[in-house]
Formats: structure tokens, C-alpha cells, sequence
């Protein structure tokens, strides 16, 4: 995980500290990984971190995953297995009573 642009750095892979780059909406493993080299505190809440050698331009990195809107998308997957699942069952359980079994 090291890169030119990181290599003076000596990141740390032991901790998952992410940052997100708001611009891109990408989340990275670090700040040392994207090669920032100065931070901010905001209101003593968020972080934003500045001088980011990885990254083209004029970045805004901050601290904490970016939210890619998964949630409701895992939430929604979730439900639609548990109706189908559930239709499916019932179909099953008013199929079989209505097989006739031949005995011979």
C-alpha cells in the first residue's frame, strides 16, 4: 500500500482509520495512505486534511468513511429476500397437501 506518493511516510496498516475524499465520494484506508501531511479541527468535530501528495488538485479530505447510501440498499436487499422467502415457503406449503401420493 505504500506509493511514491506516500513513501516518506511510514503509514501504519495495524488500524482502519478512513478518510473520504468528498470530492469523489472515495473512502481510503488513511490519511498517511493518501499522503496528507497537515490537519484541521472544525468546531473540535471534524477533521479535514490538507496537502494530500495522492490525490490531483485541490482535495477535501475528512475523517470517517463516505456514505455511499449502502444502508438503505442493504436494507432494501434484506426485505425483498425475507418477501421472497416467505411467498416462496408458503407456495411450498400449498403445493405438497395437494400432491396426490400413489402407494402400489
Amino acid at each position: 500500500m505504500s506509493l511514491e506518493c506516500n513513501s516518506g511516510c511510514n503509514c501504519k496498516t495495524n488500524y482502519y482509520t478512513p478518510v473520504c475524499d468528498i470530492t469523489t465520494n472515495t473512502t481510503y484506508f488513511s490519511a498517511c495512505m493518501v499522503g496528507c501531511l497537515e490537519s484541521s479541527k472544525s468546531n473540535n468535530i471534524s477533521v479535514t486534511y490538507k496537502d494530500c501528495g495522492c490525490l490531483s488538485g485541490m482535495a477535501n479530505v475528512v475523517k470517517g468513511s463516505c456514505n455511499l447510501g449502502t444502508t438503505s440498499n442493504c436494507n432494501l436487499r434484506f426485505w425483498a429476500y425475507i418477501t421472497v422467502t416467505a411467498i416462496g415457503t408458503a407456495c411450498i406449503f400449498i403445493i405438497i397437501p395437494s400432491i396426490n401420493i400413489v402407494y402400489l
